[in-house]
């Protein structure tokens, strides 16, 4: 992921960020869609879309590849917003059938120790023009910073049901070599 937050580990932080080209991703995914026959392709990266541009390039991938796959769209938690409704109909068109992005916390001063660089209005926005577009809506949470109160809590979820966001919830763990790690310790 090329973003810093403050609870996320990357041992790779000082190199260039690097991905993975999507026609050699579909490339593998053809071969095993002969070999086994799937139809489901999830990326398991840190953060597969941090642009508008990459989205457009994985669109264009699958469909030069021709293939029939559905595939979750995760993208950064602020990316998208009711001006790519489009690119988020056209996402579906071509198989996409969820939709991610970490909100993480409604709270603006948690957003601000977890140096998520976006506002949680940003985040309805995307999720509710992706819920237009046909997506279900996925997020995940992260409870535990030392602003955390039950408010707080309480907000983030309140939140995440207005959105209609189906939430995954954890606890932040300081990780070595992490900023929280070194506020905690």
């Amino acid at each position: 992921c090329p973003f810093s937050c403050t609870f996320c580990y990357h041992a790779f932080k000082v190199s260039k960020y690097r991905y993975y080209p999507f026609t050699l991703v579909l490339e593998e995914f053809t071969r095993l869609q002969r070999a086994y026959g799937i139809g489901f392709l999830n990326f398991w990266d840190e953060l597969t879309l941090f642009s508008r541009h990459r989205t457009i390039e994985l669109c264009d991938a699958i469909e030069a590849a021709g293939v029939e796959v559905y595939w979750p769209l995760n993208p950064r938690g602020n990316l998208f917003s009711e001006k790519d409704l489009d690119l988020l109909k056209r996402c579906v068109s071509l198989g996409a059938v969820s939709i991610g992005g970490a909100l993480e916390s409604y709270n603006p001063e948690i957003l601000r120790a977890m140096n998520k660089k976006m506002n949680a209005s940003e985040f309805i926005a995307q999720m509710q023009t992706a819920r237009k577009a046909g997506l279900t809506p996925n997020t995940s949470l992260v409870f535990g910073y030392p602003q955390e109160t039950r408010e707080t809590i309480r907000d983030t979820l309140e939140v995440c049901r207005q959105a209609g966001v189906f939430p995954s919830a954890g606890f932040v763990l300081p990780l070595p070599n992490t900023p929280i790690y070194e506020s905690a310790r």
